[in-house]
């Protein structure tokens, strides 16, 4: 899960979307690196180095109050339910006031921008993150075989050693003198090298405490198992969110900030 928000910070990274009369200068605060030439030898190194330094900008704990972002580290998700199912598992995890740490430490490895006759464009990002920590609330309902099991409480997840590709693909769109690019959509891959999930419920006894360590260990022992299948069944739910929420907040910036030759 902490990939849905990694993927919704580069989506709006790159979500342009026009709004009232606009002042390139206004945008000097951000200390935003030059704008990439399209036309340039080295444009995906470019980009790779201005993305880097905006990523470091917009993940922060105090947000961005002119574009309208929230705080990005932690990156918090109120109510959202997640469904799954596999040979092994049949559970939803319901999750509210989900807090994503560490988001602030991703490193952008290679891009590889497109833009095309069509008025579209693509970009792939190849990323890594040492460590990424998720902490929230949580109900849950699981069978597995002949077990049932309903529970509540909060878990803690760390995931170590994340590398990370993603792909964006929108659409280039000219308004009032400026181009805006429009994510569409979103997806990614990640490999990843160790999880440790430990949960704790909302009652301290003893048989809650046996629901813990039965939990944990069934998720951090399966983890890598289901991961990559979770992320694409659960895709027609993460992607409009991520594309929804990337819509609300970059309002003002315009391509021209990053890109320039985009006629």
């Amino acid at each position: 899960m902490k990939y849905l928000a990694l993927i919704f910070v580069i989506s709006i990274s790159v979500q342009i979307i026009n709004c009232a009369e606009i002042d390139l200068n206004d945008y000097n605060s951000l200390n935003l690196s030059d704008p990439c030439d399209v036309k340039g030898s080295n444009f995906n190194e470019c980009i790779r180095n201005y993305l880097q330094k905006l990523w470091h900008t917009i993940a922060n704990p105090y947000g961005i109050e002119k574009l309208h972002l929230p705080p990005l580290d932690p990156f918090v998700l109120n109510e959202r339910k997640w469904p799954f199912r596999n040979d092994l598992f049949d559970f939803v995890f319901y999750t509210n006031n989900l807090k994503i740490i560490n988001m602030n430490q991703t490193t952008i490895h290679k891009s590889k921008m497109k833009f095309f006759d069509t008025n579209k464009f693509s970009l792939e990002l190849d990323m890594s993150d040492p460590e990424v920590i998720i902490d929230s609330d949580f109900k849950l309902n699981l069978i597995m075989s002949d077990l049932k099991i309903k529970h509540k409480g909060r878990f803690n997840l760390k995931v170590s050693q994340i590398h990370n590709y993603v792909k964006v693909t929108g659409t280039l769109d000219k308004r009032n003198g400026y181009h805006y690019l429009r994510p569409k959509t979103v997806n990614f891959k990640a490999n990843i090298k160790d999880f440790k999930f430990v949960v704790k419920s909302d009652e301290s006894n003893e048989s809650n405490a046996i629901l813990d360590n039965l939990i944990s260990n069934l998720f951090t022992n399966n983890l890598k198992e289901i991961y990559k299948s979770f992320v694409v069944e659960t895709r027609p739910l993460w992607e409009p969110i991520i594309l929804d929420i990337s819509g609300n907040f970059f309002k003002n910036f315009p391509g021209e900030l990053m890109c320039t030759n985009l006629d």
